[in-house]
């Protein structure tokens, strides 16, 4: 009897944790540098793809490609769900392990080959 009533409690007090950890979208902008691919998901559920040119106090500056042509759209804050940076270069140590995995696998091939001629 008292689980139940324990779980329902402990999920109520979650609910406003999760509710202030809600990223704030001006200072996620703000971090990724004027010049990088982002995508933007928007309000309405739509999705746009575009170079950042500035990031102001109501929202970014896209640069897109429609129709074979070069536009500049403006995406207000209160409009964007999520943004993104894409197209990010690797992290070291992402480059490290496929490294290692590309290493063990010839190595692992080498042996094969060298027990099979043996």
């Amino acid at each position: 009897m008292f689980r139940p009533i324990a779980l329902i409690v402990a999920a109520t007090l979650c609910l406003p944790a999760a509710e202030a950890a809600r990223p704030d979208i001006r200072a996620i902008a703000l971090e990724i540098p004027t010049g990088a691919m982002v995508r933007i998901k928007t309000t309405d559920k739509q999705t746009v793809q575009g170079k950042l040119t500035a990031v102001s106090g109501e929202g970014v500056t896209l640069l897109l490609l429609e129709n074979d042509r070069i536009t500049e759209r403006p995406v207000p804050f209160s409009s964007i769900k999520s943004i993104q940076q894409t197209g990010k270069p690797m992290s070291a140590g992402k480059g490290v392990l496929i490294f290692l995995g590309l290493f063990y696998g010839v190595v692992m091939i080498a042996s094969l080959i060298y027990a099979a001629v043996n």
